[in-house]
């Protein structure tokens, strides 16, 4: 819950250069947060060897995380430049967590309701979704490619370089400061 209160604080403070909608988004995430924290806490203090719990438990602290991350890297490049250590490698890390944040629900569905697989025969599948997840985390932070800087169609050449070189797809609410 620190870490959701740091975010709601940080997003207090730029809110004059927020728009409505981020705000409105963020008012829903902050809510989703407490809610999948919660349930969570709820059924891993209940019932520790449930997967479920914990699950939900990672998917609140990722979606807090990826809050944070993204408005330190607002406050530190755009609301107040340089005012902040760091705050290229946290919009970096904001893309890492926003995937990190959806990761664990595709196998809430299959750990349902128990927390084990249905069956032995099941184990392919987990491995697959383990396999997609990796997938789809390397799509999202691939090494970056050099572009013609002025081009109008290419919208990454815009944006700031992030500090390890690798371009991410586009965060939670894709501010100009995340990478």
């Amino acid at each position: 819950m620190l870490v959701l209160v740091a975010a709601l604080v940080l997003l207090a403070l730029d809110a004059s250069r927020t728009g409505t909608y981020k705000i409105i988004i963020y008012g829903f995430s902050a809510l989703a947060v407490v809610m999948y924290a919660g349930a969570g806490r709820l059924i891993a203090s209940r019932v520790p060897r449930n997967a479920i719990g914990w699950l939900l438990c990672l998917v609140g602290l990722s979606l807090a995380a990826t809050m944070l991350t993204e408005q330190y890297a607002l406050r530190g490049l755009v609301a107040a430049p340089g005012s902040l250590p760091a705050a290229r490698l946290a919009g970096w890390l904001s893309q890492v967590t926003f995937a990190l944040t959806f990761a664990p629900l595709f196998f809430l569905a299959l750990l349902f309701p128990d927390g084990r697989l249905p069956s032995p025969r099941w184990r392919p599948v987990f491995w697959a979704m383990f396999a997609v997840t990796a997938g789809w985390e390397a799509q999202n932070c691939r090494p970056a490619r050099p572009s013609s800087a002025g081009s109008p169609i290419s919208s990454r050449s815009q944006r700031p370089p992030t500090p390890t070189r690798w371009e991410c797809s586009r965060g939670m609410a894709g501010s100009a400061a995340s990478c």
